[in-house]
Order: structure tokens, then C-alpha cells, then sequence
């Protein structure tokens, strides 16, 4: 069953039903003007459209959906064609019969889709954040069949839309999951004895890959 908005409240109608059923993002793009059916399109080398990725993606899968669609993989120098006739950005941009580019989504999306291997399950998280607000220390974990655990962990503020950027109104629109402290965050990470530590820069993304030991894989 497919699902966008509500994510959990659904997985957990779903879940009440059978605990067979689970819930996948159907689609998910940027470029539009806040649902109000206007379109920007493409927006090349715009760090803000990586950073609104690796969120969307990141609360999907903290919401209980089992996996994350990118609507756009690739779409011409417009942002587009489409069924909708609308131009949109997407993850990589056709130039020519030569040439492509990587758009910053590409690289938010891969921090994700490169390392949490199939068969991964999501794992307790337990955050201890010294930032001013609990809400600037995003992240989610996962644990690999093979008894790795793969955490990604966000320092940034999504700024996709251009109404982001204006002072005052674009505070008031940016809520605190989706704003960080504008300065690096210090983390630790341990699990099942194992302890990682480093630092995270404003404006960066980080997927941490440390081993997790046989007894959390046979959980």
C-alpha cells in the first residue's frame, strides 16, 4: 500500500489490520510551489532541494515506511516531460546524448539508498542532543543482515522552496525538524559495544557505518 502524507497514522491503521501490511512512498519530488500547482522546475546546483531529500526521506522512514520513491530520477533541462505537463527538479538532469548531471539530490539521496541494504531493519535511535533544540539532531539507524549498523545523521536547513530564504517569513515557515543550530554538531555513536565518534558540519549529511555484533543481528 502506497502512502505520502500521514505516513504513520496509516501504517498504524494498517497494522491494526495485519501485521503483514506495510506502507511505501509512492512518490516524492521538488520543484513545486508549496502544493499551490506552481512549478519552479529545475534549479541546478541547489544544495536546498539535497537537504528537503534527505529530510523527506529520513522522517518517511522514522515514520515506519518501508522505503522511499524518487518520483524524478531523470527528466530533461526543462523538468520534464511528465504525465502532469508540469516542470519539476529532478535527480539527474538530461543535457544531451553526452552528457547528464548529478543534481544535489542525487548525492542526499545515495547517503540512503548506497548503503541501507535490502533486508535492513530500523533500529532504536537514542539521541542525546546538546543543540538548543532536541529537533536540530536528526537522525535514523538501521541494522544490515549482515550485523552492520548504518546511521544517517543531518546538520542543515531545508531551503528548497525560494520563500525559505526570506527573513522572518521563512522562520516562521521552516519548522525545527527542518532547521538545524548553523554550527557543526560533535556526536558519538555506540551499539553493542562498538563506539564511533566525529563531528558534523553545518550543511552536512553523514552516513556512519560501524559494526553492531552478532547478538543485535539475531534480534
Amino acid at each position: 500500500i502506497g502512502g505520502g502524507t500521514y505516513v504513520n497514522t496509516i501504517y498504524q491503521q494498517l497494522q491494526k489490520q495485519s501485521k503483514d501490511k506495510f506502507i511505501l512512498g509512492t512518490e516524492a519530488t521538488n520543484g513545486a510551489f508549496l502544493g499551490q500547482g506552481k512549478f519552479f522546475g529545475p534549479s541546478p546546483g541547489n544544495w536546498g532541494y539535497g537537504y528537503s531529500y534527505s529530510h523527506n526521506i529520513l522522517w518517511s522512514l522514522l515514520n515506519n515506511a518501508a522505503g522511499w520513491t524518487d518520483w524524478n530520477l531523470m527528466l530533461d533541462a526543462r523538468g520534464g516531460p511528465n504525465g502532469w505537463g508540469n516542470f519539476l527538479m529532478p535527480t539527474t538532469s538530461f543535457e544531451d546524448k553526452d552528457s547528464f548531471i548529478q543534481q544535489p539530490q542525487f548525492f542526499h539521496l545515495a547517503h540512503f539508498a548506497k548503503y541501507v541494504k535490502p533486508g535492513s531493519k530500523r533500529i532504536q535511535l537514542d539521541i542525546v542532543c546538546g543543540a538548543r533544540h532536541v529537533e536540530y539532531c536528526q537522525g535514523v539507524a538501521f541494522l544490515t543482515p549482515d550485523a552492520v549498523a548504518v546511521v544517517v545523521l543531518t546538520n542543515d536547513r531545508i531551503t528548497g522552496s525560494p520563500l525559505a530564504e526570506i527573513p522572518l517569513l521563512g522562520n516562521a515557515m521552516v519548522p525545527r525538524l527542518a532547521r538545524g543550530e548553523k554550527a557543526e554538531l560533535a556526536w558519538t555513536l555506540r551499539c553493542r559495544g562498538s563506539e564511533v565518534s566525529g563531528v558534523l558540519p553545518w550543511k552536512g549529511i553523514q552516513t556512519i557505518i560501524m559494526p553492531c555484533g552478532e547478538e543485535a543481528a539475531q534480534q
